[in-house]
């Protein structure tokens, strides 16, 4: 797969390159993960939330699977991997959503409340939130048991454009704020009749993180955008289809050919070409054909003459 993307937060040291959130793709399998850390110490920063980001992204990329159990079994391993790290003093709570694709299919998984927006070709389609109007149950809850999961979904045909974000970073926008800003950060060119995207991830996050105004720092604003390229009619896969109908065409003609001869020569039929009149058998009577030249008639034989007495 071919990925463009771009992260953002104000709780790292590096705000444009946070360790909370990570894209990893290889062939036909991928991650794209957010993990927000709650009640967490200075001192900590982001080194449980990227404990988690690699639970999420080892886990997937062995076993590779988007069903329902799969996820319940990888968000049960970084619940545990929360609690451990947890003391009394300190029990520090993560929210975590990932979008797990697996060739061209993908799905949304999410613990706590962050909040998923789907686009393709620019055009809001999806918005999955962890939370979902409910309390919501973080990793590190003694009392987590499973993650919120969307149905398994589909490409679009068209550019696949995904912004995952904290609470706090949606709630700061309206959908058509985003989605403006997204316009804003794509371009778009023509090549004959095919239509062809650019988004700008970083410049579309650039653009909402100066729309933030005055944030409170107390709170996370994270974000990691991520877009997938229309994928291009192939002229390879082309050439190939057009090669293996020769190849199909070419055996079909050797098979009926072969077939025929296996079956040896068979007794001619009654008007086939080449026949004349019906056979007859021996001592029947039958056309005679004229013995002469071809167009004469046969000379009459001479008569003998009369005896005398």
């Amino acid at each position: 797969m071919d990925i463009r993307c771009a992260k953002i937060s104000n709780h790292a040291r590096d705000v444009l390159n946070p360790e909370n959130s990570m894209v990893e793709i290889k062939g036909q399998k991928g991650v794209c993960c957010l993990v927000n850390g709650i009640n967490l110490p200075k001192t900590d920063g982001q080194a449980m939330p990227s404990k988690v980001t690699r639970i999420f992204i080892e886990s997937f990329m062995k076993r590779p699977s988007v069903s329902n159990e799969a996820m319940d079994a990888i968000y049960k391993l970084a619940n545990n991997g929360v609690l451990v790290t947890q003391s009394p003093q300190y029990p520090a709570f993560a929210s975590a959503s990932g979008i797990f694709m697996l060739k061209n299919k993908f799905v949304f998984a999410s613990a706590g409340d962050n909040v998923i927006f789907h686009f393709v070709d620019g055009i809001l389609k999806e918005v999955f939130s962890g939370a979902n109007g409910a309390d919501p149950v973080y990793l590190g809850n003694t009392r987590f048991s499973t993650p919120k999961v969307s149905d398994q979904m589909t490409f679009a045909k068209g550019e696949n454009t995904f912004l995952m974000c904290s609470r706090k970073f949606a709630e700061a926008f309206s959908e058509r704020d985003i989605e403006e800003a997204l316009a804003r950060a794509t371009h778009v060119t023509q090549k004959g009749k095919e239509r062809v995207t650019d988004v700008k991830c970083d410049r579309w996050l650039r653009e909402l993180w100066d729309m933030l105004g005055n944030i409170d720092d107390r709170e996370e604003y994270s974000a990691i955008a991520m877009s997938l390229p229309a994928k291009k009619k192939s002229k390879k896969a082309l050439i190939i289809g057009i090669i293996i109908a020769v190849v199909v065409i070419a055996v079909a003609f050797l098979a009926v050919g072969f077939f025929t001869r296996g079956r040896g020569p068979q007794p001619p039929q009654e008007g086939a070409p080449g026949m004349t009149e019906p056979m007859f058998a021996p001592g029947e009577s039958g056309f005679e054909p004229p013995t002469g030249p071809r167009g004469e008639t046969a000379p009459a034989p001479p008569t003998r003459p009369a005896q005398t007495n």
